[in-house]
């Protein structure tokens, strides 16, 4: 998974599979 490993849903996530660039969005716009 893309996805922090600091993720409480690393797997589960729904962004796991997204693009590395969509992820650090979401990442920044979902802290």
């Amino acid at each position: 998974a893309l996805a922090p490993t600091a993720l409480p849903v690393r797997e589960t996530n729904p962004w796991a599979h997204a693009p590395p660039a969509a992820n650090k969005e979401v990442a920044a716009t979902h802290p």
